[in-house]
């Protein structure tokens, strides 16, 4: 069991500060709030000064991409992806993706990072990564028009039996990468396979102007409408970026099961554009917020991008009132833990053990007129001081327990090298 002492807490869901007052934790819940906590054996931690909230959930990466950090900055998307990121990407091995997914972890959980959505290859050392550090991850293998075959099918099978946990930390996607790289016919596969294992399906959608474009040159009609008329919708579907959407688009996502994740810093650095984020929101849409790939963001800072968001939907819609600091907050956090892992991570008695302490102590959350405001326009993700998940404590301190962070960033460095 773990006692968080004299702690400060924000309840996320009415974007209010409660405390100072003792939390406690037993096994992966937080089973006790009170003024005071006497519990015997349990591990202490000092809150004073401190901010406890629930973790953050990246809604979309591609965790091994890390390796690709300031590789190819300063182009349009598809230059990026055909000639600098697709031909390094196939000199990868499995290790590499291994190591460099430790790297990324490592960046999450010190930025207070306790949740991830991947999209990439080599999905079972992405596992092992994961479970190596403790993440609560969902992870899938990207797919394209040449690798949905009956060799992929059964891989795929294969990870489910091997690696999804039902009611674990670590589970399974689908995740046919773009309209652009799948055909229609291998889409439905993919749809098929998601409905029979009862997986979510995670997609890049509407994120370039070419794209939707070229879809309405090739089918008549958006990515969207497409996914929509084959059954995408009827699974849980983790819809990436959505830039570029028509009314009709934002109707069918309101209407749909679907959680779009936005990654705005990505977008503009791309030039792919700023998503409507108010008439999204105004829909009803369901949203959440992701930082893309190390190699097209350069940052796995889910603090920075709640600040992006918040702003870039300002700007758009010219409407400062739009995506308030407690509104991108529920994005980053009880929204897709919700959507995604069914679990309430708002603290409460009973609630699931993903938490972080922010140190109070820094001269950026000074003076603390607002901590909810500060949590989204002022940190910059190193206040983060101990990372909690599942119950379990990764990181304390600022120091990760169980992980050789030297180790990694040689690795990695070699990789880099090397390829």
């Amino acid at each position: 069991m773990i006692v968080i002492k004299n702690v400060k807490y924000i309840d996320v869901d009415k974007s209010i500060i409660n405390g100072p007052c003792d939390v406690l934790i037993d096994g992966n819940r937080v089973k006790k709030i009170a003024d005071k906590i006497d519990e015997a054996g349990a591990y202490t931690i000092d809150g004073s000064d401190k901010l406890l909230m629930p973790g953050l959930f990246n809604t979309h990466n591609h965790i091994a991409m890390s390796v690709f950090r300031n590789y190819a900055d300063d182009m349009e998307l598809m230059d990026w992806l055909q000639n600098k990121i697709w031909p390094l990407e196939s000199k990868l091995s499995a290790e590499d993706v291994y190591w460099a997914s430790l790297l990324t972890f490592i960046e999450l959980v010190k930025t207070g990072t306790t949740a991830f959505n991947d999209m990439y290859m080599f999905c079972e050392r992405v596992f092992d990564a994961a479970s190596e550090v403790g993440m609560r991850g969902l992870i899938a293998r990207g797919m394209t028009n040449d690798a949905f075959n009956k060799e992929r099918e059964a891989n795929i099978r294969d990870m489910y039996e091997k690696y999804h946990q039902k009611d674990g930390l670590l589970r399974l996607a689908i995740a046919p990468h773009a309209i652009y790289t799948t055909g229609l016919d291998y889409l439905k596969s993919c749809i098929d396979l998601a409905k029979e294992l009862d997986l979510i399906i995670h997609t890049h959608a509407n994120e370039t102007l070419t794209e939707v474009n070229n879809s309405y040159k090739e089918y008549k009609k958006s990515p969207i409408k497409i996914f929509k008329e084959l059954g995408m919708f009827d699974q849980k579907t983790i819809l990436a970026h959505c830039v570029h959407l028509s009314e009709e688009d934002m109707d069918i996502i309101a209407k749909s099961n679907a959680l779009v994740s936005l990654n705005v810093s990505s977008n503009m650095k791309l030039a792919s554009g700023i998503p409507d984020i108010k008439n999204m929101f105004v829909r009803g849409d369901k949203l959440s917020i992701g930082t893309d790939g190390a190699s097209s963001n350069n940052m796995q800072n889910m603090f920075t991008e709640m600040r992006a968001v918040s702003l870039a939907a300002k700007a758009r819609s010219l409407d400062p009132k739009v995506m308030s600091a407690g509104e991108v907050l529920k994005l980053a956090t009880i929204n897709p833990y919700k959507y995604i892992f069914d679990e309430d991570v708002n603290i409460s008695e009973g609630s699931l053990a993903d938490l972080i302490l922010i140190d109070l102590d820094n001269t950026n959350l000074k003076p603390q007129n607002n901590l909810i405001s500060a949590m989204v326009y002022s940190m910059n993700g190193s206040e983060v001081d101990t990372t909690i998940i599942n119950g379990k404590i990764i990181m304390e301190n600022k120091v990760i327990k169980c992980i050789d962070e030297d180790l990694v960033v040689n690795k990695v460095e070699e990789i880099i090298k090397n390829i």
